[in-house]
C-alpha cells in the first residue's frame, strides 16, 4: 500500500533504564504511524553511558509492516547500507 507523507504521523518515545552493568541505557523509539494501519515503521536507538561516562551507541529493534512501500523500502536499504543490518 502506498501512503501520502499527509496520512502519516510521527511518534517519537524516550525510556531509560540500567543493565545488568550498572550502566545507564537511554533508548529512542520513533514510529511511523498511518491512520488506518497503525505503525508501519518502527526503529530504535540506545545510548549506552558507563560509568567512565563512555557512549556507546546501538541500532535497536526495528520493524516494517509493508516492504512493498517505496519510502520504507528506501528506509530499509538506508539501514542496511549505513549500519549493515539485515534485510
Amino acid at each position: 500500500m502506498m501512503y501520502q507523507r499527509t496520512d502519516l504521523t510521527l511518534s517519537m518515545f524516550y525510556a531509560s533504564s540500567a543493565d545488568a552493568d550498572g550502566n545507564k541505557v537511554a533508548t529512542l523509539t520513533m514510529q511511523v504511524i498511518a491512520a488506518e494501519a497503525g505503525a508501519v515503521q518502527t526503529s530504535q536507538l540506545r545510548c549506552i553511558t558507563d560509568s567512565a561516562k563512555k557512549k556507546t551507541y546501538s541500532v535497536g529493534e526495528q520493524s516494517v509492516s509493508n516492504g512493498s512501500d517505496p519510502l520504507l523500502v528506501a528506509i530499509g536499504e538506508l539501514l542496511a547500507s549505513e549500519y549493515g543490518c539485515r534485510r
